[in-house]
C-alpha cells in the first residue's frame, strides 16, 4: 500500500500548476460522469420509490456522520477545507452524491436487510438513552457512601456574598 502513495506524492511534488489544474478538471469531470450515470440508473430502476429509499438513507447518513469524525482525522478535514481549490471540493460535493445514490441503489436491492440493520441502529440508540438517562444515575447514586455526619468546613450549598 505504500508503493501507490509514494508515487502519487512524487508526482504531486513534481507537478507543475497546469498538471495539477488538468489532474483537478479530470477529477471533477470524472466525478460529474458518476454522479450522472448513477442517478440515470436510479431514474431507471428506482423511480417508483425512491422516496421511500430516501427516508430510510436518514439513518445511515446520521450514522455515518457520527462514524466519520471517530475514524477519520480532523487533520484531514482541516486539509480539504482549506488546502484544495474549487475543483476537487466541488468533486467532493458531486462524490458525495454519487455515493447518496449508491447508497440509494444498496437499500433498494436489499430492502429486508436495510430495514432490519436500521431498526439495530435505532435499538442501539434507544439502549444508550436508557442507559444515560436511567441506569448510570441509579448505579452512581448507589454507589458512593453518603456520609451523614455534619462537617462544617465543607461547602453547604453557598456562598455568602450571593446570599
Amino acid at each position: 500500500m505504500a508503493a501507490p502513495r509514494q508515487r502519487w506524492q512524487r508526482f504531486l511534488a513534481n507537478a507543475d500548476t497546469e498538471t495539477m489544474r488538468r489532474v483537478q478538471w479530470g477529477y471533477l469531470i470524472l466525478s460529474a460522469a458518476v454522479l450522472w450515470s448513477l442517478l440515470a440508473f436510479v431514474e431507471q430502476r428506482y423511480s417508483e420509490h425512491w422516496i421511500r429509499h430516501a427516508l430510510l438513507s436518514v439513518v445511515y447518513l446520521a450514522v455515518f456522520g457520527f462514524l466519520a469524525p471517530l475514524i477519520v482525522p480532523r487533520h484531514v478535514f482541516r486539509v480539504i477545507a482549506t488546502r484544495t481549490g474549487w475543483r476537487v471540493r466541488l468533486g467532493l460535493v458531486l462524490n458525495y452524491l454519487a455515493l447518496l445514490l449508491l447508497l440509494q441503489i444498496l437499500i433498494g436491492t436489499w430492502w429486508a436487510r436495510a430495514l432490519m440493520l436500521a431498526g439495530f441502529f435505532g435499538v442501539t440508540c434507544v439502549a444508550v438513552w436508557v442507559l444515560r438517562a436511567v441506569l448510570l444515575p441509579t448505579f452512581m447514586n448507589q454507589s458512593q457512601p453518603q456520609d451523614t455526619r455534619f462537617d462544617p468546613t465543607a461547602p453547604q450549598g453557598r456562598r455568602g456574598r450571593f446570599d
